[in-house]
């Protein structure tokens, strides 16, 4: 079928990651992060340790540079530049409050410092004051620790991805700490190729859809649009293994099998290869969907002939052996270094200042993007920030509240990107004054008892800028309404110790000199 398209798509986007590497190295992948080897780590709205490209790994790297004992005396230093309070900025050494409109002028100025030490041409910066102090001071240290320095964002907008391309190829960090050569093939979402597809399909050039391990209807900003426009295509058809959003729209349900009812094979990294094999036979009348495809084209034999003849013409090696062992690494490229190619100067240029109230839209721990929203014991899992269960909220710093008369559980109305939604308030610490932070991961419709109505979709609240998904909108109308307060459920009520000293604290320096220091 030469006219057929295959679209890829995340959830939560990070597209513009593969888009600047493009630009800046004439590659469109993700890399992979060495964080175990970096002695200064900065990050811009990245909570790498939960929910950003691969945060197990990461995690586990971050760990390494942070233990200390008899044999190790020294530890990574990190600096998270943020606006909602995230695990990763509760575990950072230094953590700066930023609004989301800022954030391009904070990749600008370590930019400029780091250019200005290195000779290479500086780009316009709007940063001043204490921000600007807390960008020369971070530019200071991963200047002083280039070549085991990285920088890592979690924004999905280009110009500052490109800008955070520029600092670490004047740190030396390509080749080191980040690998653009054996890079990640875990997010390999085209936010322009989604856009290209619904532009298809509301001129009504799309005859057949097949949807399969994902949810637009639920998590595309548009999906409204998709929903309406679905009922006029001539032939949709769902993969999905349980009802959802979009599933419960299409012309067909054709479920594919669970995981450990299907063979499959994996590629998280280039090189890096991994095999699942069914641990059960099928408990319900379902077929694997690549199955579904090939007795549709018309292939011979079954899913696992098929995958056992590619895995060898493209593999190699013994297909027993790797059923055995599960997972197949082959020997990695030697990564290399890279220098940014990017228009920087016209990426810098892009800022633009916030007006209003603004609203970052991130995910959380337990739900993540929804997709799991109706396992109730995610939903009561407590957010390791706020302590709150089951509920969607909007958070919103101590200043907003008490200058607004807010408190916990106020009810508000917040409409963002021409939507609006309306969630009870949680005063957080740690929040960037004149913001907001609402999680994705709520408002299911067609999920189950547990998730269903539960809270509000702030997916249709992310913007979209060019193609991109945008996922901080500024211009944020917020009013508070005449509902009742609303209960929240916790498992922290108050932020106090009580005067007992239940957290004991001491510096780096002071530990180096006494292991008992802070006791």
């Amino acid at each position: 079928y030469s006219n057929t398209k295959h679209v890829q798509y995340d959830a939560v986007s990070a597209a513009a990651i593969r888009q600047a590497n493009l630009e800046s190295f004439g590659a469109a992948v993700i890399p992979s992060y060495n964080l175990d080897k970096a002695q200064s780590i900065v990050s811009i709205g990245c909570d790498f340790l939960v929910n950003w490209i691969s945060p197990v790994e990461h995690a586990k790297q971050y760990s390494a540079t942070r233990k200390l004992g008899n044999d190790k005396k020294s530890m990574s230093r990190h600096t998270q530049f943020e606006t909602a309070l995230s695990v990763t900025g509760s575990n950072a050494d230094r953590r700066v409050p930023v609004k989301p409109s800022q954030q391009l002028s904070v990749a600008a100025g370590i930019y400029n410092a780091i250019a200005a030490k290195s000779g290479a041409a500086a780009v316009t910066c709007n940063a001043s004051g204490e921000l600007l102090k807390a960008i020369n001071a971070t530019a200071e240290e991963l200047w002083n620790n280039k070549g085991k320095a990285v920088v890592v964002c979690g924004i999905n907008n280009v110009a500052i991805q490109n800008l955070v391309n520029g600092i670490n190829a004047l740190l030396g960090s390509y080749g080191s700490t980040i690998d653009l050569d054996n890079p990640s093939n875990l997010r390999n979402g085209s936010d322009a190729d989604v856009a290209s597809l619904m532009e298809e399909i509301s001129k009504g050039e799309v005859a057949a859809l097949f949807v399969y391990n994902c949810n637009p209807v639920y998590t595309h900003p548009k999906g409204a649009d998709l929903a309406k426009a679905m009922k006029n295509m001539e032939l949709t058809v769902s993969f999905s293994d349980r009802p959802d959003e979009t599933a419960s729209l299409c012309g067909y349900n054709c479920p594919d099998l669970h995981v450990l009812e299907s063979w499959n094979d994996f590629e998280p990294r280039r090189g890096m290869y991994s095999l699942s094999q069914p641990t059960i036979a099928p408990l319900f009348d379902a077929r694997q969907m690549q199955e579904s495809l090939m007795a549709w084209m018309g292939a011979p034999g079954n899913y696992h002939d098929y995958l056992r003849a590619n895995w060898s013409a493209k593999v190699g090696g013994s297909w027993e052996k790797a059923v055995q062992d599960g997972v197949v690494e082959t020997t990695a490229v030697t990564a290399s270094s890279y220098s940014c190619k990017a228009d920087l100067s016209a990426a810098a240029a892009t800022a633009t200042g916030g007006s209003g109230m603004e609203v970052v839209i991130y995910e959380k721990v337990g739900l993540g993007n929804g997709a799991q929203a109706n396992n109730p014991w995610l939903q009561e899992l407590p957010d390791p920030i706020t302590k709150i269960t089951w509920d969607n909220y909007v958070t919103v710093a101590p200043a907003d509240a008490r200058e607004k008369g807010w408190k916990q559980g106020t009810v508000v109305n917040v409409k963002a990107n021409g939507v609006a939604v309306k969630v009870p308030v949680v005063v957080q610490p740690g929040q960037a004054a004149g913001t907001l932070g609402i999680a994705l991961g709520y408002g299911r419709t067609v999920a189950g008892k547990v998730a269903d109505t539960r809270g509000v979709n702030a997916y249709p609240l992310v913007a979209i800028d060019g193609a991109m998904f945008s996922y901080a909108v500024s211009g944020v109308a917020v009013e508070k309404t005449t509902d009742d307060d609303y209960v929240l459920a916790g498992t922290q009520t108050h932020h106090t110790m009580m005067g007992r000293e239940i957290v004991k604290e001491t510096t780096l320096s002071q530990w180096q000199k006494d292991p008992k220091a802070g006791n």
